[in-house]
């Protein structure tokens, strides 16, 4: 590796160093230099000789461009780009490279703008102005016969489409903001509310309120006589409201257990409307809805749901899964008024059990709020309903049952029907004082509204 002009420990011959002294001339760079030798003279030299070679013979490697190609390389590079020819072929004709380093090289010619974008459109005009191949190779620096090759390109059918669209194309802002605008638009449709503020004025000094709950109409276990019963005393009562926590219709049509369809006495369509008309015959008593878990099949499948459209036909608030009631009573003769506060929900955390029900009344006033005064949970057909003191003040807490009895399901699970009673929950609220009496029973809340009222 001593001195420069030694190739593998021999001098390099008087015409290989000719050779070299006109390639580095010519701008050739080391690998260039290199690739000729081996074609001309079937050798190789290591590049640092190649350099201590150039510096004695006071020459300088100039590579024509930071990506390595000679001159006539980059002619050949532009001009196979201009035809589109694929980089297999660029690469055994630039040079012989790999075709990776082909790759990354167009790749850099790209970003310094040795080939761009609009060469094909302005070759283009050039040709149709009459100008010559050669004129154009030698202004843009690409071989004649990749001029010849594009013009015969030219010349072959080709299609064109005028209207195509693109998504690209597309005013991303504008797009944004008509999603913004329709997010608003929808939201303003949205019936559903975390929160109602309802107020009840009578002359008389208790009002009840009855938490009604899975009624789940169609089935051929509910206790259709039961509830037509309870809705006529309902009517017939004074001062007797009814608040509804969901599972209007049993709906297993839609939902995941298709199997429940078995035991429905009429279909969905008609559930529908029998129970719209049911409710329709208390439009002046029922004070909210939400949605059961039953009802949500129709939402996920189809945008819509009973409770909803029932809220919107009686002008009620819609609370969806469950929320917030602030129902104020108000007596006209007394001018004294009462505010209740309650939270009822279709499900809540820790509802499952059975031996310790209201338990997730509990957690209601743990996780979300310790305001309420009256806590409803629903779900699980088994009513039950207490005053407790709780977190320092009397609370009432209540799992709201059921009119239907048993289902094949609750067999399978092991479950009696007498473990599920229609007795539904019911509290008497005071108008003058913060006082709530806890009935079971829509027949027994009746007798004893009309008693205190007297």
């Amino acid at each position: 590796m001593g001195r420069s002009g030694v190739w593998n420990g021999k001098t390099l011959s008087k015409a290989e160093k000719r050779s070299l002294i006109s390639w580095i001339k010519k701008g050739y760079s080391r690998l260039k230099c290199n690739q000729n030798l081996m074609e001309k003279y079937g050798r190789t030299v290591d590049p640092r000789n190649l350099s201590r070679f150039a510096r004695q013979e006071k020459l300088t490697f100039k590579a024509t461009n930071e990506l390595d190609f000679s001159t006539k390389e980059l002619a050949s590079v532009r001009g196979l780009w201009l035809i589109g020819a694929p980089q297999r072929r660029l690469a055994l004709e630039a040079g012989k490279r790999t075709l990776n380093s082909v790759q990354k090289k167009i790749t850099r010619l790209r970003a310094t703008g040795a080939v761009a974008d609009g060469l094909r459109e302005e070759i283009k005009e050039e040709l149709r102005a009459g100008k010559s191949s050669a004129s154009i190779a030698k202004k843009h620096n690409i071989a004649v016969k990749f001029i010849d090759e594009f013009k015969e390109t030219e010349k072959s059918s080709t299609i064109e489409i005028e209207n195509l669209k693109r998504w690209e194309n597309t005013d991303i802002e504008d797009l944004l903001d008509f999603i913004e605008d329709g997010q608003k638009r929808l939201k303003k449709m949205d019936a559903e509310q975390g929160e109602a503020n309802i107020k009840i004025s009578t002359t008389s000094k208790y009002v009840a309120l009855m938490f009604l709950s899975d009624i789940h109409l169609e089935n051929v276990n509910t206790d259709l006589r039961g509830l037509r019963r309870d809705f006529d005393i309902i009517k017939s009562t004074k001062d007797f409201y009814v608040g509804f926590g969901g599972d209007l219709i049993d709906n297993f049509i839609v939902g995941p257990h298709k199997e429940g369809v078995i035991e429905a006495v009429i279909p969905p369509k008609a559930a529908r409307i029998a129970a719209g008309k049911l409710f329709d015959s208390i439009r002046e008593r029922l004070l909210w809805t939400i949605l059961g878990c039953h009802d949500a099949w129709d939402r996920d499948y189809a945008d819509y749901n009973l409770p909803e459209h029932i809220a919107r036909k009686l002008k009620i608030p819609y609370l969806g899964h469950g929320g917030d009631i602030n129902l104020t009573v108000h007596n006209k003769k007394s001018k004294k008024e009462q505010l209740y506060n309650i939270h009822a929900r279709h499900k809540y955390r820790g509802s499952s059990g059975l031996t310790n029900g209201t338990a997730c009344c509990k957690n209601v006033l743990r996780n979300i709020d310790p305001k309420f005064d009256i806590v409803a949970i629903s779900h699980n057909h088994f009513a039950e309903i207490k005053i407790e003191h709780y977190l320092r003040k009397d609370r009432v807490f209540i799992r709201t049952g059921s009119y239907k009895k048993e289902d094949r399901f609750s067999n399978m699970l092991g479950f009696e029907a007498c473990e599920f009673d229609s007795q539904i929950p019911v509290v008497i609220l005071n108008t003058a004082t913060k006082d709530m009496k806890v009935i079971s029973g829509v027949s027994n809340a009746s007798d004893t509204l009309k008693a205190l009222n007297r």
